[in-house]
């Protein structure tokens, strides 16, 4: 099998694995509830749509009467059903963070990168979202996320290989740009094929503590030989 199609069954694999996580209740993390809907055109019988989510934004599945409690009048609710239904339509953002330094150039990393994003951006719905950040000597924002694919591709293919690794300062970029979305689903994708070497921050701890307060995956994904000596502190 050629490293392309290595890759891309890789990617694609990532993307299936986020797009189809569902988590159970756990007793610890923050649990996020919204009323999406009410509807009262059979009262007195009312159904009430509500959407239970992890702090990743991943939908609950399995929930039932227990995990719930109605007030009306500020007295209890006894007399409710639960019925439950998923969305599977729900979109997710991503960011891919790449590493464009001079090293991937070597081995045709950066353009193996390009068709990993391409066989990514595929697997997406129409909803779902996509940015793009560069990191070699600094990391930089190049498209916000957006549904319109095709213009981030075009920006992947434009991107050229030089200068150090500042992989670090390109994953707290990434954060930075999903953290201003409102609300919804969000996801690190990270390519690269070393090491950090540079940039403002140095410590990988800063970067993941940072991760977890906002509540944003990272997934990883190597090129080379390198990229597997320092798989620890990506």
């Amino acid at each position: 099998m050629k490293l392309s199609q290595i890759f891309r069954l890789l990617i694609i694999a990532i993307a299936s694995c986020i797009l189809a996580t569902t988590h159970a209740v756990s007793a610890q993390g923050n649990i996020n509830a919204s009323i999406t809907k009410i509807d009262d055109t059979q009262f007195p019988l009312i159904s009430t749509y509500v959407s239970v989510s992890d702090a990743q934004g991943f939908p609950i599945l399995g929930l039932d009467a227990s995990a719930f409690s109605i007030m009306e009048d500020e007295a209890p609710v006894d007399e409710f059903s639960i019925e439950g239904f998923s969305n599977t339509e729900e979109p997710i953002s991503f960011a891919l963070a790449i590493d464009t330094s001079a090293s991937m150039a070597r081995d045709h990393a950066l353009s193996q990168a390009e068709i990993a994003a391409r066989a990514f951006s595929s697997s997406l719905t129409a909803l779902d979202q996509i940015g793009l950040v560069a990191f070699s000597d600094q990391a930089t924002s190049i498209a916000s996320p957006t549904s319109d694919k095709d213009s981030v591709l075009n920006a992947i293919s434009q991107l050229t290989a030089d200068g150090d690794t500042a992989l670090y300062d390109g994953v707290a970029e990434s954060i930075s740009m999903l953290s201003e979305l409102s609300a919804g689903r969000r996801a690190v994708v990270l390519l690269t094929d070393g090491c950090n070497t540079t940039g403002l921050i140095r410590d990988p701890e800063i970067a993941a503590l940072e991760a977890i307060r906002v509540s944003i995956p990272i997934y990883a994904i190597g090129f080379g030989d390198k990229a597997d000596l320092c798989e620890s502190e990506v």
